[in-house]
């Protein structure tokens, strides 16, 4: 009866690992992606065009740029 309960736990035991590391993944994956983006939000550069993340941008003055209505 013993060797049964044994072999039972190990089929248990084999069929839950690939389930187990699926979640482990998962969750490290999670929490590596979470860290990151919040480590992005807090450290934002307030200059326009300091980074790739800021939204307004930057461009230098230029004397010949055409300044007519777009066409649609």
């Amino acid at each position: 009866a013993k060797l049964k309960t044994q072999t039972s736990k190990l089929k248990t035991t084999k069929a839950g690992f690939p389930l187990k590391a699926l979640l482990m993944t998962g969750a490290l994956a999670a929490s590596a992606g979470l860290g990151f983006g919040f480590a992005l939000r807090i450290n934002s550069q307030k200059e326009p065009g300091s980074t790739i993340f800021h939204t307004d941008q930057s461009f230098p003055p230029r004397s010949n740029w055409p300044l007519s209505e777009p066409q649609l």
